[in-house]
């Protein structure tokens, strides 16, 4: 059997599926289990409210990039410009999971 090399276009195609399935939810799940650390840290201590508010917002964005990230990974339109459309996903996702815990967290609060 003679050995044939991949075209350009197929090795280009698996390196993209690489890099958007593979390498990118890897980096997300390293910061979301480090954030997760800096909760874990501050339940020992006493914090500020500035460290509070440091953590709420970084624990926004973090939770809306993870939204993008799957509305991205579920999308099924074949972009040429998957960079864009990603990027559209994590924007959109970042909005969304914003304004749902800011809504959320003020209803608990009215609650209590």
């Amino acid at each position: 059997m003679l050995y044939s090399p991949k075209p350009a276009a197929l090795r280009d195609r698996d390196l993209s599926q690489w890099i958007f399935g593979a390498l990118i939810p890897l980096v997300y799940l390293v910061i979301e289990l480090g954030f997760h650390y800096q909760l874990i840290n501050i339940t020992a201590e006493t914090v500020n409210d500035e460290t509070l508010s440091g953590l709420e917002f970084w624990g926004r964005v973090i939770s809306g990039v993870g939204l993008g990230l799957t509305i991205y990974r579920l999308s099924f339109a074949k972009f040429e410009k998957k960079l864009f459309l990603l990027a559209l996903c994590l924007v959109g996702g970042i909005i969304v999971m914003w304004n749902v815990q800011r809504e959320l967290t003020q209803y608990l609060i009215d609650s209590a």
